[in-house]
């Protein structure tokens, strides 16, 4: 059996930020100060299958290595998908054209858009600014907003704190302390910082998920939601697991997901899957628009 100390060594070189070494470092000490003298080859295999669930291939880390706040850059408006360029100015992925309806706008940091709702944009203090709605838009005056999603006549905005507004009616007891939201067809969902757990409304109960990036949600005829978590797996709600995962999605039709090597698979309810579309590019977004999908 090795000794603690190079055991430890090893488990540090396998650690990728600071959060997880200070689940390393949490795990050793427990397990010492139970009794045992030294770190057994089981011990240090559970060590590692909990650095393997925190290591971070979807989102970005911060330099204290928590998760940075998901910030929505990617829009579908008229049938063609917007971006944020790097002056945060919104711009057509076709042809680089400016939004016309936002040539005055820079120094975005997110944005979402609806044909009811119209543009819904966030600048980097914080400030919203509205193009173009059939439907009032009550804005945060005192809060810093970093995101924003909408979908049909729903909205949300998340804050630098965590909290979230919202014109949807439903308890926000347990939506604080975020940093992911995201709007679908009648129902929301959001992740909590530092654990990844879900909070949701209108798919029903979510079984406990943990160390989840992104989550997306869908209430047709049918409630369904299909998870990202931040280690490249995803997971469904009719149980279905998927590895090496970069993107996912889901519309009325089924699930969708992105494999590492670019390769788009659709899942359609209750079926096995299908290669929907191959392509040789690393697929960072998948959305979905009026029935087609947009592969970013």
């Amino acid at each position: 059996m090795r000794n603690n100390r190079e055991l430890t060594k090893e488990l540090e070189n396998a650690a990728k930020n600071e959060k997880q070494k200070e689940i390393l470092y949490l795990c050793v000490l427990m397990h010492i100060h139970a009794g045992h003298g030294s770190v057994s080859s089981d011990t240090a295999k559970y060590i590692r299958k909990l650095l393997e669930e925190k290591k971070v291939v979807v989102g970005q880390i911060s330099s204290s290595g928590e998760i940075e706040i998901y910030r929505q850059k990617f829009g579908i408006i008229d049938g063609e998908v917007y971006s944020l360029d790097q002056g945060g100015k919104i711009v057509s992925l076709h042809n680089g054209t400016l939004l016309s309806m936002a040539q005055d706008m820079h120094g975005l940091c997110s944005f979402a858009y609806s044909d009811i709702l119209g543009l819904i944009a966030v600048d980097q203090d914080g400030q919203v600014h509205i193009r173009s709605g059939q439907s009032y838009i009550e804005i945060p005056l005192k809060a810093k907003i970093v995101s924003v999603s909408a979908y049909l006549s729903n909205y949300m905005m998340l804050d630098d704190k965590g909290s979230v507004y919202t014109n949807i009616n439903m308890d926000l007891s347990n939506w604080t302390d975020l940093r992911y939201i995201y709007v679908g067809l009648n129902s929301a969902a959001g992740v909590k910082r530092w654990s990844g757990n879900i909070v949701a409304s209108g798919v029903g109960d979510i079984e406990p998920l943990s160390n989840v990036a992104k989550v997306y949600t869908y209430h047709g005829r049918e409630r369904h939601y299909i998870a990202l978590f931040v280690n490249g797996e995803a997971k469904d709600d009719e149980g279905k697991t998927y590895r090496d995962v970069t993107a996912v999605a889901l519309d009325g039709d089924g699930y969708y997901y992105v494999a590492k090597d670019g390769n788009v698979y659709k899942r359609p309810y209750e079926k096995p899957q299908e290669l929907y579309k191959a392509t040789e590019k690393h697929v960072e977004e998948l959305l979905i628009g009026r029935g087609e999908v947009f592969i970013l």
